[in-house]
């Protein structure tokens, strides 16, 4: 084993005993070598994830929290592109002992504003088992999901809501994610079944994978709504360093699924650190 393993797996056992307790900038850099391999360069970054590291170290701004919280975005996205575009919430409660299935459709989803993975879904609630939702609910929101220095999370109000399920069919619902700096979208990238894609604005394949999630042999269908899709993205990210626009086609109605400003809280596993510092280079974020 090279010393440089040895290293590697020393620092990821002592980050695993300390994390908890690790002062956010040396908390980024053990975790980057843990997930990477490689020591971060924060002061003066240039990978993809390097960047996202930084960001979350260095803003403040208080419209920050407003952004990643799912409810109160709503209408911050709406009085900037249109009601049409925002899923409805049809219950919002501060518990889940609050939560009223009595007055939820047949179908539902339900899901807490302040993290990611937290959502329930009911395809049929004559089938749904109510008393599970709940436990499952109150405790994603007493996760704290803040604890991995994500600051924009720290104090948003913690709530959970209930929006209409956008696939009542149970198929699965693409996602499409366009990295953006200042109002100017930079590349998408497509969730599909199975598969993330990486594409480039005039919908072609880009250079980038992730291990865990390859990417489809043939390109995905560029949806018909494509060009509507670009334009939300660009009003939305206007303004901010960088913003992830996560959008969906329901029909013909494009839909705002979130804004993520940290993703994979700086450490999304590329297929290379290669591919790391090549997607950073298409991020012109200004520090």
């Amino acid at each position: 084993m090279s010393l440089s393993s040895v290293y590697n797996r020393a620092v990821s056992f002592v980050f695993k005993k300390t994390s908890r307790y690790l002062p956010p900038r040396l908390f980024f850099h053990m975790q980057y070598r843990v997930a990477m391999g490689k020591a971060a360069h924060l002061r003066h970054p240039r990978t993809f994830n390097e960047k996202i590291m930084k960001l979350i170290l260095t803003e403040r701004d208080p419209i920050l929290s407003v952004l990643v919280d799912k409810y109160r975005v709503k209408k911050y996205v709406a009085d900037r592109i249109g009601e049409e575009y925002v899923v409805p919430t049809i219950g919002l409660w501060d518990s889940a002992d609050e939560i009223d299935f009595n007055s939820l459709p047949e179908q539902f989803i339900l899901k807490c504003n302040h993290d990611s993975g937290s959502a329930v879904i009911c395809m049929d609630k004559s089938s749904f088992d109510c008393e599970e939702a709940r436990r499952s609910l109150a405790g994603s929101l007493a996760t704290d999901y803040a604890s991995n220095r994500e600051w924009a999370y720290k104090d948003v109000p913690r709530k959970i809501l209930a929006e209409p399920l956008l696939n009542p069919d149970g198929s699965h619902l693409d996602d499409y994610r366009f990295f953006c700096c200042d109002g100017e979208p930079k590349f998408v990238y497509v969730s599909t079944a199975g598969h993330i894609n990486f594409l480039s604005l005039d919908w072609e394949f880009l250079p980038f994978s992730r291990d865990d999630f390859p990417p489809q042999e043939t390109l995905p269908e560029k949806p018909s709504r494509y060009e509507d899709m670009l334009r939300v993205a660009r009003i939305l990210s206007k303004g901010l360093k960088f913003v992830r626009v996560d959008l969906y086609q329901v029909g013909e109605q494009v839909l705002f699924a979130e804004l993520t400003l940290y993703p994979s809280g700086g450490v999304m596993y590329l297929s290379s650190y290669d591919q790391d510092v090549a997607l950073g280079e298409l991020l012109d974020i200004q520090f």
